[in-house]
């Protein structure tokens, strides 16, 4: 499934500017059909020098891009690139991640990353896509400029302070540069002509330089991030994953009262600002509550919170008691979670405790709001609105109902999920699965006593009843 982007073409001027595209292969179109997006190669100047400092024997075959093969297996080009290009690399070392969920779950088929840091989305310095050679094809096909603009577009989101990427595209007998910039939050697209990649041409001399340029020169720099007047500042320093409105980041202080912390920092996605406020309220709101992460310091589009984090693969009986006190302290304070999912449960690193996380879809008990969150363990009073697009007064049942559903698929297996954005959208056919789901699904005695527990909200009892 395709992310939508929204472009707009200014053909008198040499920029692209955004407009609404829905797909890679209208991305691409778009790129290659504007004559003032193409571009010299940036790098000339370093040309010579590059080529000096690898010393390729007249001998030696790889690094020369001799007999690429014609094949139409794309894994036998993944191969013979990365038997070639290893001898070029100078500061940058290129990783085969045609297999690896790099980019926030894409794969380009490689990446370069500074010899001394590690194979992490935020460390990518530059992108490679190479695609079988096609002998009657004079440029590189519209879906595959997409595709690596794709690509480009998702560092953006995974560094937030990077400005500019570098692409490149090649059947290993071409290649093409491809340039992605932001400027004012807007992507300005520049490329090169396709060249011939065998050794002593020019697109053999633009890889041996792009390979040997520093990850600064390629546009990749360390994330940080300033708040109260640059009075504390954050380095990223890992990628921790991601979800509808957000991305979050392990990262350590490096100045103000919490230096040397490390803390998690959640960054929102390009139109989801509001609901980063939105959470921001809610964890003041509930600041001091057991189980809730604790803010320290915000701006309009991220928040720097402790404690750090990791994922729990399964759950103690202790555990769930916790979450269970955690949950009835929130509601005794007027607050519902409406997303209480196994990945929204987390351990504390330090104290190994677990924290009740992602609070952007809280809202105060008994409004009535479109549906948000997830399906999967949703009440039937929430599966039943969706089903029947009707706004939903949320209530304190809703939450416990929600752990109790996903405790059940941690102990018996997960269903098919689905992430669904704000608002009731085309989710009615999967409401209705979900449903007929749970009309077969815990019907046990021991988990019908639960979940009437639940629907009572008899916090007590469902305690005692767990840890039996």
């Amino acid at each position: 499934m395709f992310i939508q982007f929204f472009f707009l073409l200014l053909t008198s001027l040499k920029y692209q500017y955004l407009l609404e595209i829905d797909n890679e292969t209208d991305i691409g179109r778009s790129i290659m059909t504007n004559p003032y997006n193409v571009m010299c190669f940036p790098f000339a100047a370093n040309i010579q020098e590059s080529i000096n400092y690898i010393s390729i024997s007249n001998r030696a075959h790889k690094g020369r891009f001799h007999d690429p093969p014609t094949s139409s297996a794309e894994k036998d080009y993944q191969e013979y690139f990365k038997q070639h290009c290893i001898p070029l690399t100078g500061t940058l070392m290129v990783h085969d991640t045609h297999l690896i969920p790099i980019l926030d779950r894409s794969k380009p088929d490689f990446v370069g990353i500074a010899k001394d840091l590690s194979l992490d989305p935020l460390n990518v310095s530059l992108i490679i896509e190479i695609k079988p050679y096609k002998p009657n094809q004079t440029t590189f096909s519209n879906a595959d400029v997409g595709q690596l603009a794709f690509f480009a577009l998702k560092i953006f989101r995974i560094q937030p302070t990077r400005t500019f990427v570098y692409g490149i595209l090649s059947d290993c007998h071409h290649i093409m540069i491809l340039k992605v910039e932001k400027v004012n939050e807007e992507i300005i697209y520049h490329r090169t002509s396709r060249a011939v990649l065998k050794y002593g041409n020019s697109g053999w001399q633009w890889l041996v330089t792009l390979l040997q340029r520093t990850p600064e020169e390629l546009g990749w720099r360390e994330s940080e991030i300033s708040y109260n007047n640059n009075s504390d500042c954050i380095r990223l320093l890992k990628w921790l994953g991601h979800g509808r409105t957000a991305q979050v980041f392990e990262g350590i202080v490096l100045k103000g009262q919490h230096a040397d912390h490390r803390i998690a920092v959640k960054i929102a996605r390009n139109s989801m600002c509001k609901k980063i406020r939105e959470e921001v309220e809610i964890l003041t709101t509930l600041k001091g509550s057991d189980g809730i992460p604790n803010v320290l310091f915000s701006n309009e589009n991220s928040f720097v919170m402790k404690p750090l984090c990791y994922k729990i693969y399964s759950f103690n009986k202790l555990d769930l008691d916790r979450i269970i006190k955690i949950i009835q302290n929130v509601h005794a304070q007027g607050i519902v979670h409406r997303d209480l999912r196994r990945c929204n449960i987390l351990r504390d690193r330090d104290t190994g405790t677990v924290q009740v996380m992602d609070w952007g879809y809280a809202v105060n008990i008994n409004l009535s709001l479109p549906f948000a969150g997830g399906l999967d363990c949703a009440s039937d009073l929430v599966l039943e609105s969706v089903r029947d697009r009707k706004e939903i007064v949320y209530q304190k049942s809703d939450d416990l109902i929600s752990l109790l559903r996903s405790f059940y698929l941690v102990l018996h297996g997960q269903v098919d999920s689905v992430a669904l954005p704000l608002g009731n959208t085309n989710c009615q056919e999967y409401a209705s699965r979900m449903l007929d789901f749970w009309k077969i699904y815990g019907k046990s005695n021991l988990w019908k006593e639960l979940f009437e527990f639940a629907r009572n909200c008899d916090y007590e009892r469902l305690k005692v009843k767990i840890s039996e």
